[in-house]
């Protein structure tokens, strides 16, 4: 019998569960629907009259993460300001992107990061009760990423004005760069999207080893404004006056070493990984290659070279000889950076502070599958370039564990933020240290009355390649020239 009466009513928990969600989310609609009008009652009742004249009263419906929330409030003119205003939303604090909540724009923008924009719109329908399209999920990450970029900007404007200091002191930070390549809408070939990674060293986690401090930069940005987005986000976290090394990592692309030509605090070296890849792919011949790969293990960079050398001239083959000439280019174009920064004589490493170690570096490769990959890459999309470069830096939000932290921050600060002409900034810095230097060569001419010191003194004094480089350094790099002094003069 009993049976019979469970066959017949063909209960199910998951069915029961999402019949009582619903019923638990109406409830909760309704109750804040009866106290948002209460309270716009009230504040009818208790407003300054002379001030705010009763226009008219009008529904808003709000997406929220029980569903649509349909409520009436009152408008009003503002006779002193000349406006209309509802004061609910005022007292209320409504911080809307268009009609949606900030708590729903946070489960959307959660579920986009791990998902295609399709399935996060079948998710959020099943947990929240909202009907939401996937274009709408997409609106709302580009939104969020162009508040993001627009933040990003005006950082980069403080940081080259020199108004970026960080609090935090430490004597290293490790950074490594490398790129992605994804696929771009209506374009035959994949296009290189630049990531970095900064850390303050490794910490013992379990039995193994993780990045500590660690910080994620993203963009389709050109070399030296990519650059400057990365300085300037550690310039507002870390004193830079404390710094005394940044290690630098990567596989030898120009964009990566450029900044380290004029810049002794930050040691560039190549990376341990694609030193021995460029080996294994381009050195046909087993017995050449073991001869390569020891070397390189024994840190005989040299010696390395000169095998190279004689490998070219004993092969005959041209394709591989090419290849060949390839390896030995790319090991002679870096050879600096073949060093380990643990093994180089021009520098004295700090001691790490407690619990903290510095080791060899490498952790790009997994961090890019990590971090971009898995969410941009993996699952085959086609993206336009302004979408990867919002979905990119979310997603770097996110892995640097400032999503959730930052998120509520970005959707208020990120609507009064406009974008700044970085150009027009850097030239009026430029402008300002042309005047500085100007001063700096006219004071030290009253001092000198033979041309022979005076062209000894501006090398040691004036010429910024000597002692600890800073951000002026870099701005003023291109201006210290005798060539230069001559004209402003």
């Amino acid at each position: 019998m009993n049976d019979i009466i469970l066959d017949e009513l063909k209960l199910n928990f998951n069915d029961i569960e999402k019949e009582i969600f619903g019923i638990v989310c109406e409830a909760g609609l309704a109750a804040i629907k009866s106290m948002l009008e209460k309270l716009d009652e009230v504040l009818s009742e208790s407003r300054d009259k002379k001030k705010y004249r009763y226009k008219f009263k009008t529904e808003k419906t709000i997406q929220t993460t029980m569903g649509d929330l349909t409520f009436s409030r009152r408008y009003y003119i503002d006779r002193y300001a000349q406006k209309g205003v509802f004061l609910l939303d005022k007292v209320l604090d409504l911080n809307l992107v268009g009609r949606t909540s900030e708590n729903l724009i946070e489960r959307m923008i959660d579920s986009a990061v791990d998902s295609s924009y399709r399935k996060s719109a079948a998710k959020i329908e099943e947990s929240t009760l909202s009907k939401i399209s996937h274009q709408t999920i997409k609106n709302k990450v580009d939104y969020l990423g162009d508040l993001i970029r627009k933040i990003e900007n005006e950082r980069v404007a403080k940081y080259i004005k020199g108004k970026l200091k960080g609090k935090k002191e430490v004597d290293i930070l490790f950074e490594e760069k490398d790129g992605a390549y994804l696929r771009i809408q209506g374009k035959k070939h994949k296009q290189e999207i630049k990531v970095a990674k900064v850390y303050e060293g490794w910490v013992k986690d379990s039995g193994s080893y993780r990045t500590t401090g660690t910080i994620y930069f993203s963009g389709y940005e050109e070399g030296e404004i990519f650059d400057n987005i990365v300085n300037s986000g550690i310039a507002e976290i870390y004193n830079e006056d404390k710094i005394q090394y940044t290690i630098l990592n990567g596989d030898g692309a120009s964009w990566i070493s450029a900044e380290t030509e004029n810049n002794i605090q930050k040691i560039y070296q190549l990376d341990l990984f694609h030193i021995f890849q460029k080996a294994s792919r381009k050195i046909k011949s087993d017995e050449s290659r073991k001869i390569i790969k020891k070397l390189l293990r024994k840190k005989r960079c040299d010696k390395v070279l000169e095998k190279l050398k004689e490998f070219i001239a004993s092969e005959e083959d041209e394709k591989r000889k090419k290849e060949l000439e390839e390896v030995y280019s790319y090991y002679n174009n870096n050879f600096d950076a073949l060093t380990r920064y643990e093994d180089r004589k021009e520098i004295v490493l700090p001691s790490p502070p407690d619990g903290v170690e510095y080791k060899g570096l490498g952790t790009m490769e997994s961090s890019i599958r990590n971090v971009i990959a898995s969410r941009m890459k993996d699952n085959g999309t086609a993206w336009s370039i302004q979408g990867a470069n919002n979905m990119s830096k979310i997603l770097c939000l996110k892995h640097s564990g400032d999503l959730r932290a930052k998120l509520k921050d970005i959707l208020r600060n990120g609507k009064v933020v406009d974008f700044i002409n970085i150009n027009k900034v850097i030239k009026e810095q430029l402008n300002e240290s042309k005047i500085t230097i100007n001063n700096e060569v006219k004071a030290l001419l009253k001092e000198q009355k033979k041309a022979r010191k005076y062209n000894e003194s501006m090398q040691s004094s004036i010429i910024y390649g000597q002692g600890k480089k800073t951000r002026t350094s870099y701005i003023l790099n291109g201006l210290s020239t005798f060539d230069f002094f001559a004209e402003i003069l």
